[in-house]
């Protein structure tokens, strides 16, 4: 461990949890996270029990970098994904909707994705496994999602996504139906520093170009089931679009509204395909919306 904040302990009987608190100006909350987590050494020992006692002199160090932590005792689940594509330099999962794909700035206990994937290299036996983040997926979207093993893996990665040519491809239920059986949005987004939500741009905001190919797969009486080809990545920007146009995904609380038949927004992304960052080999990879998806659908069809 990397300790970032180290000090010795100047009093006798204080619980680990209220030392750390006191010391480093946290919440409980955060002081239990940090312990959870494996962040906290006494005596160069990680600590795991919240209420233990300390001696005068005791050397506490904290490693207050998340994303290097241990994911917490009760999240800590390596078969919160699907492995789909596994060489030593990539892996390609199938994300679940509700697991994060790193933790947030808040610092909050909840199981991400990068954890998840260390904790399986840890568990096959991988000592001091390395994952690198090279795109997300928002928690409540589900589906293929990419990430490289090393550095190297990752500077060949991030170049394809800034250059627009990974083809990323996604299923999403819209709540309404375009009349076009295709078409293509431009916007430019804009995100709000208040509230962090997205916007189409209106006079005088700047925003980031978002272009995103859409066809129509299959309709439904006040629905659609629709392919959407994504040509930049901005955040959110499916959902913000398809909302301008007057069609939010089906049970999108964000820019849209909750429904009965589904618990999250209907998106998955079911198509990733790249260049792999090493030898160059064209790399493809489907998956089939999870099972609320097509529960869904069913339900949209009058199955």
């Amino acid at each position: 461990m990397n300790p970032t904040d180290s000090w010795k302990t100047d009093s006798k009987g204080q619980a680990l949890q209220a030392e750390i608190r006191a010391r480093m100006e946290v919440s409980n909350r955060r002081a239990r996270d940090l312990i959870d987590r494996g962040a906290v050494e006494v005596n160069g020992v990680v600590a795991d029990n919240f209420g233990h006692r300390l001696e005068v002199g005791d050397e506490i160090a904290v490693d207050v970098n998340t994303r290097s932590l241990r994911v917490p005792r009760r999240h800590r689940d390596a078969g919160l994904f699907q492995m789909v594509i596994e060489d030593r330099h990539i892996v390609v999962v199938d994300k679940p909707a509700g697991l994060l794909t790193i933790p947030t700035e808040a610092g909050d206990a909840l199981p991400t994705l990068i954890e998840a994937v260390t904790e399986n290299f840890r568990q096959r036996g991988l000592k001091n496994p390395k994952v690198h983040i090279v795109h997300r997926l928002d928690r409540y979207t589900s589906g293929v999602l990419v990430l490289a093993r090393s550095y190297k893996a990752a500077q060949g990665l991030r170049p394809q996504f800034e250059d627009h040519t990974i083809d990323r491809r996604y299923q999403l239920i819209t709540d309404g139906a375009p009349s076009e059986d295709e078409g293509t949005f431009r916007h430019q987004l804009f995100e709000d520093k208040g509230s962090l939500r997205i916007f189409v741009a209106r006079g005088g905001q700047e925003g980031k170009a978002a272009i995103t190919h859409w066809r129509v797969i299959e309709r439904f009486h006040r629905h659609a089931l629709i392919e959407a080809r994504l040509q930049t990545g901005r955040r959110n920007q499916i959902r913000v679009q398809f909302a301008h146009e007057g069609f939010p995904l089906l049970g999108d609380r964000k820019y849209g509204e909750a429904s009965k038949i589904i618990k999250r927004q209907a998106l998955h992304a079911c198509r990733l395909a790249f260049a792999h960052p090493i030898d160059g080999t064209s790399i493809e990879v489907e998956r089939d919306p999870p099972d609320d998806f097509q529960r869904a659908l069913n339900k949209l069809r009058g199955n």
